[in-house]
């Protein structure tokens, strides 16, 4: 059967021969299954890092290790910050290691995404602040 102008979503359809431009909604559309997958992959990289990083705790983020609290000073940017840096204790550094892998799970599942995507990001960066001298290209 041929459409004609009374048939339901006929006139939606180009026709052909003409120009039809896409909407702002057509063009800046998000598919969520992407964004969902996207998400997941973060979440697996935050926790990866997590397990490479947690090897060399006390040696990478304790006061017992190569850089103490009281060395930082010098190699950190004044607008820099680093919930690691609060205290040099083993057990202290251990908890926030036990924070950040408890919100990248979050993020891997699904669970109260927004939150846990700020939170693991502050994390992240506090990580990488608190030992600026044992990043590499990829933490940048």
């Amino acid at each position: 059967m041929a459409d004609s102008p009374e048939t339901p979503g006929a006139s939606s359809r180009a026709r052909p021969g003409l120009l039809r431009l896409a909407g702002a909604r057509e063009i800046f559309a998000v598919d969520l299954r992407t964004l969902a997958v996207f998400r997941m992959g973060i979440a697996v990289m935050v926790l990866t890092d997590l397990v490479l990083r947690a090897r060399d705790l006390r040696a990478h983020y304790t006061n017992f290790g190569i850089m103490p609290r009281a060395a930082i000073n010098d190699f950190m940017s004044p607008w820099s910050f680093s919930l690691y840096l609060i205290s040099g204790n083993v057990w202290y550094q251990s908890g926030l290691f036990a924070i950040a892998a408890l919100f990248a799970t979050m993020l891997l599942v699904g669970y109260r995404s927004k939150l846990a995507m700020i939170v693991t990001w502050v994390l992240l960066v506090s990580i990488q602040n608190r030992n600026s001298m044992i990043l590499s290209g990829e933490d940048h």
